[in-house]
Order: C-alpha cells, then structure tokens, then sequence
C-alpha cells in the first residue's frame, strides 16, 4: 500500500534512511537523522510537496519524497527527488511504484523539473532514474567525504511538466 507520509512516521523513515545509507557508505550527514529531525521536514515540506511511503501490515518498507532544490523564490517549480527502500523489499519494483506515484503527484502540482542526485557509483540507482525518464546532467568528482573515501556525485534530471511560469507570488 502506498499512502502519504506523517510526522509519526518519522522513527521508521529514519531507520529506512539510516540503514541504506550505513550498507552503502553513501550517506552525506556524519551523524544519523534524529527521528524529530525526519519528523520536522515531513511536517514543513508535506504541505507542499509529496512524501510517500509504502507499507507493508502498516510498517513503512519504503519512502519516496521530494524537497525543495533551493530555496530562492526562481527555483520554486524544481524539487530534489529521492527514494529509499528497506533491504528487506529491494528488488522488487517498489521503488520503481513510489517513484512512479511520486512523479504523478509532482506533475497534478505543476512542478516542472525533478533533479535526482545520486552518489556514484550506484548501478541501481542509475537503472531506476533512467528508467523512469531522468537524464543525467552533471558529474562532480569527490564533492562528499564519508568512511574515510572521497565520494562522487552525479545529478540526473526529468522535465515533469511544460507549462508557462507565473510571477512570484
């Protein structure tokens, strides 16, 4: 089952995040995501942007989520995507249903570009982004230092929808 995310789901996406990111060394923060830190970008970004989650006897197994990409007011139709999985379902295609309904979402609230970024190397994460229609664009050379190894990181891209921009509000 795939349902929108809450702050109370905060203590199981942070266990997801954290365990994906200790198996593959990739992870950017030196420390893990406290659970009330998780719980706060849900409460601040959920009323404007996607967090989805899939569950499995009502035990979140997986997250999809979209962020702002920056914060000035010229990038607000562009958002940061990702997806986690817990090892448990990993192949199965689950990522590729979060991401699918995530994009859907993204689309129905006319965001206009989704930007993956992706550390490298990550065959798997590549295959998924691809599949589903993002296109790389960038490639930086160890930007990120974690577990004593310098860390690469590439940026792939998807147009969700081509719409004429309005003014800032």
């Amino acid at each position: 089952m795939i349902r929108a995310a809450k702050p109370e789901d905060a203590e199981a996406l942070s266990q997801i995040y954290h365990a994906y990111h200790s198996q593959s060394g990739g992870g950017w923060e030196r420390e893990p995501l406290a659970p009330a830190h998780m719980a706060a970008q849900i409460a601040d970004w959920t009323p404007h942007l996607p967090w989805l989650l899939y569950c499995e006897s009502n035990q979140p197994l997986g997250y999809a989520c979209a962020m702002p990409w920056r914060a000035q007011a010229a990038f607000r139709y562009t958002v940061e995507t990702c997806v986690y999985l817990d090892a448990s379902v990993r192949g199965q295609n689950l990522g590729t249903q979060l991401y699918r309904a995530l994009i859907s979402q993204l689309r129905e609230q006319q965001f206009h570009q989704a930007l993956a970024a992706i550390a490298l190397p990550n065959a798997a994460s590549i295959r998924l982004h691809e599949k589903l229609g993002f296109r790389k664009v960038a490639h930086f050379n160890e930007v990120g230092c974690q577990s004593d190894r310098w860390i690469n990181l590439g940026y792939w891209q998807l147009q969700l929808a081509r719409f004429a921009p309005q003014a800032a509000p």
